[in-house]
């Protein structure tokens, strides 16, 4: 097997691990009610495309240091101490990786774990901030299991669809 690709190989746990570690972090800070964010999924979006043009590793921490000194009225919405964070735990993971192609590459798996650690903690943040009724359906664990008081009828109001999307006619033929 090619070094290169072996030492990256190597490396996702640790990517993973970083990048989760980090959202977790700033994630902590956020209040699940507000829409704010310490940066939102289009800048993430953009840090992997950065990636994919970078040429080497401090191109893309040099992308992510000047977002984050860039005002919100700028376009600008990294969060400095997020940006910091970022930066260090990516070159944490990446400090021996043998070339600047290596580190590159690295980076551009970090910043997709960091757009999919993002993703679901947005997600799990609205998730805890939106109303009991709102959030669906739910085991109701008093209840041994059965739907929550509501659900059923939230059930019945749209009635099964077949596989190939016709609406069931009532009764057998």
């Amino acid at each position: 097997m090619d070094p290169f690709a072996e030492a990256l190989r190597l490396k996702r746990k640790a990517l993973v691990q970083a990048a989760e570690q980090v959202m977790g972090e700033a994630f902590k800070k956020v209040d699940p009610k507000s829409k704010d964010r310490p940066v939102h999924k289009a800048q993430l979006s953009h840090l992997v495309g950065v990636c994919n043009e970078a040429a080497c590793a401090e191109e893309i921490a040099l992308y992510i240091r000047y977002q984050a000194s860039r005002g919100k009225g700028d376009g600008g919405v990294w969060d400095p101490v997020l940006a910091r964070d970022v930066i260090a735990k990516a070159e944490g993971a990446m400090i021996d990786l043998p070339t600047d192609e290596a580190k590159v590459a690295a980076w551009r798996l970090y910043a997709v774990y960091l757009a999919r650690t993002f993703t679901y903690l947005d997600k799990a943040a609205s998730y805890r901030s939106a109303p009991r009724d709102a959030q669906g359906l739910r085991p109701d664990h008093a209840a041994g299991g059965q739907l929550a008081p509501g659900a059923a009828q939230r059930r019945d109001q749209n009635p099964p669809h077949r596989r190939d999307g016709f609406q069931p006619k009532g009764g057998r033929r």
